[in-house]
């Protein structure tokens, strides 16, 4: 299946949900579907979910997050996967054949600790303090399409430790964080991941 909008959907593959059929059908795409009853006939897909869950759980054990964060974590590895080619060889990266060219922003690990200007709308803070902030990186943001806005995003290491002191408030579901959107960030790969 292709988000690129100038090639055409070939073939679906999916399970029996009904809402697949019915959107298949509706876009009159063929169908292929797996037997219910026959773990085999799903394998490929089940092995993908598979790594999936193993690397949003490796990103939040390294950067001290709880699995609340998940899917910040799954946000940072969409991209992730298009910048390079993990899981096959091939003399292009899904980036590169999307958008025509390599991409042009910096490629940081998740929860990596980075400098950043806060947002003075997220974080308040005392006139004699640094401009920057010292934050986890959690990604990049993109348009509509994918595209990149040429923006990261970070979550302050301050707000994150104040909330770690206070309650556990990482670990509820629903809390979302206040994400910093940035132009620049400073990483430095000597310093590594600050853990929560």
């Amino acid at each position: 299946c292709s988000s690129d909008l100038n090639h055409k959907i070939e073939q679906v593959y999916s399970d029996n949900a009904p809402e697949i059929i019915k959107a298949v059908h509706d876009l009159s795409i063929p169908h292929g579907k797996s037997t219910p009853g026959r773990p085999k006939t799903n394998g490929i897909i089940e092995r993908q979910n598979m790594r999936v869950q193993q690397a949003i759980r490796t990103f939040l054990y390294q950067a001290g997050l709880p699995p609340a964060w998940w899917s910040i974590a799954l946000n940072y590895l969409q991209v992730a996967l298009n910048l390079d080619n993990l899981f096959v060889e091939a003399p292009t990266t899904p980036w590169e054949r999307k958008f025509g060219s390599q991409f042009q922003g910096k490629v940081i690990p998740f929860g990596a600790c980075v400098r950043f200007k806060p947002s003075p709308i997220l974080e308040k803070r005392d006139k004699l303090t640094t401009e920057t902030a010292q934050g986890l990186f959690l990604g990049w943001r993109l348009r509509p399409g994918r595209a990149w806005n040429k923006e990261y995003m970070v979550v302050s290491l301050e707000w994150l430790c104040q909330q770690a002191s206070r309650d556990a408030g990482l670990a509820r579901p629903g809390k979302r964080p206040p994400i910093h959107i940035v132009r620049e960030v400073e990483y430095n790969p000597k310093i590594g991941r600050a853990h929560v």
